[in-house]
């Protein structure tokens, strides 16, 4: 969906014992379900590492998602989990009729739990339409949806049973959905009011953490986990931290500089501001990372330079057959006696370095000799997406504002 709806790739199973009040504080891991598992209902069936990422490059489409029963009846529906956005929603169809059966949206009548936000609800700074609070939600990408505000129960698949009350959230239009993403609902984690991070504040202190594991060359999805509460991870001595830019909803870092293979680019103070988000945003729903034209030429010269010494030969066309104002730029042919790769790393204002590992930097196919630079040119943003995030655990906690990070062997994560 874009930017400002940062979008984690993960499909979450949304099932969670009751929180009795405010003050109880918790810990839980929710089972994330990747885009390309046999587990998905979007499993796109057996196909190649390389038909994976183009699938993910082309579409930049997140590759996890989360399954939720919401009101604590019927099937449970797929959610898109997404740091980026304010304002979680779920796909509904209203009947107040006794033989209303359809299974594939969310219907708030049929759910004993649910209540309606009403126009002089505090919380309602949308329009009131019949009584309710309507609401509107639009995205970078053109996906957009309408409704209206209510509260359920939300019920996640953990490895213990857990549910949620009282959560709001936009109950939208089916009519109104327009987006390519093939899911029933949106759960949103940024650090807005509404979010539902920020909802649950009191009871997961303010904290989340994921670690993505790669795909494999064979193309098997392994299984990730979302964590909440004090299970993060993050106690390694090699962990770092930096600060969330602040007044802002979406997840901004403050980036100064890139190295390639151990040496600095020098970029000029504010460089990585000149974007419509004034800052580098961290988002797992981007599947590879993005950069700004003020930005991406010099690192893609950097990349060019190293690579023009090896003699290696570019491709015409790039993994997502894109050139121009967007789209993988930089791509070659990849004999098989090259066997090593530079790595590169952001830095950041206030000296955290995250270094990206060579199989993150570059998506490498030997089978058919490949070598892509996994960022692509962006004509607004600047982006730290999925792929470049694998292996590594991320902790937001916006109790103490800060983002920390650790390599991690993301495949041996304790929750499984």
């Amino acid at each position: 969906m874009g930017v400002s709806t940062i979008l984690l790739p993960f499909i979450l199973l949304l099932a969670l014992p009751h929180v009795q009040s405010s003050n109880t504080s918790m810990s839980f891991s929710i089972k994330l379900i990747d885009k390309y598992s046999p587990e998905s209902p979007f499993y796109p069936g057996n196909i190649t590492f390389l038909e994976r990422m183009e699938m993910m490059v082309r579409d930049s489409e997140a590759r996890l998602k989360l399954a939720c029963r919401v009101g604590g009846r019927g099937k449970y529906f797929y959610f898109l989990l997404d740091t980026g956005s304010d304002l979680s929603w779920v796909l509904c169809k209203e009947d107040k009729g006794f033989h209303f059966t359809d299974p594939v949206y969310y219907n708030p009548y049929k759910s004993y739990t649910h209540s309606e936000i009403q126009c002089y609800d505090p919380v309602c700074d949308g329009s009131c339409k019949q009584a309710k609070c309507s609401y509107g939600i639009g995205y970078g990408d053109g996906t957009s949806v309408t409704g209206y505000l209510v509260r359920d129960s939300f019920l996640f698949k953990a490895p213990k049973e857990l549910t949620l009350k009282n959560i709001l959230f936009l109950c939208a239009d089916p009519k109104s959905y327009k987006g390519s993403h093939k899911v029933k609902g949106l759960l949103a984690m940024s650090s807005s009011p509404k979010s539902f991070t920020s909802q649950m504040s009191e009871n997961i202190m303010s904290r989340f953490s994921y670690c993505l594991v790669p795909l494999k060359e064979n193309g098997i999805a392994l299984i990730n986990y979302l964590k909440f509460g004090m299970d993060m991870g993050y106690l390694s001595p090699k962990v770092q931290k930096t600060k969330f830019l602040k007044p802002n909803n979406l997840y901004l870092l403050e980036l100064v500089d890139v190295s390639v293979d151990g040496k600095r680019l020098h970029y000029l103070p504010g460089a990585f501001r000149k974007s419509i988000h004034s800052g580098f945003v961290i988002d797992s729903g981007s599947a590879i990372s993005h950069l700004h034209a003020n930005v991406y030429w010099k690192l893609h010269k950097a990349f060019e330079e190293y690579f023009d010494r090896l003699k290696l030969v570019k491709r015409e066309s790039c993994l997502d057959g894109v050139r121009g104002i967007s789209g993988i730029q930089l791509c070659y042919r990849l004999p098989k006696h090259i066997k090593s790769f530079p790595s590169m790393t952001y830095h950041f204002k206030d000296g955290a370095n995250l270094k990206i590992a060579p199989e993150q930097t570059f998506i490498i196919n030997r089978k058919k000799g490949t070598l892509d630079l996994a960022i692509m040119l962006d004509p607004w943003s600047n982006v730290l997406g999925a792929y470049q995030q694998q292996n590594t655990r991320f902790t937001y906690d916006n109790t103490v504002n800060l983002l920390y990070f650790v390599p991690e062997n993301c495949a041996r994560d304790p929750s499984s």
